[in-house]
């Protein structure tokens, strides 16, 4: 199976973006990205990183944002850590702490 990685998806405050991934995420010193919990299915809006609030226009959005992201980013994580395994033998940050927002917290 082949997934074409061509957009942003967010689904409530989870995001990711091709192009908003930190440049250095296959290094020793980056973090991994926070996973999402399996509650994400249930968020049926958006928050882009910059605050501004997006709505779906179809109503199959939400499950395919949150398909794909429960994906890509447990992929991206895999990668990340066969790159530190691998290239980092002074240790690396295998820390699941890096987002694209300030917060993950919704009500802030």
């Amino acid at each position: 199976h082949v997934i074409h990685y061509c957009q942003r998806y967010m689904l409530g405050k989870w995001f990711l973006s091709k192009y908003r991934l930190r440049k250095d995420f296959l290094s020793c010193e980056a973090p991994l990205l926070k996973e999402p919990p399996p509650s994400i299915a249930r968020k049926t809006y958006q928050i882009a990183p910059d605050g501004s609030h997006l709505t779906f226009k179809l109503a199959t959005g939400p499950k395919r944002h949150a398909f794909m992201l429960c994906q890509l980013i447990p992929a991206l994580n895999r990668a990340s850590e066969y790159y530190k395994q691998k290239h980092c033998p002074n240790g690396a940050n295998y820390g699941y702490t890096y987002i694209f927002h300030e917060s993950i917290e919704e009500d802030d």
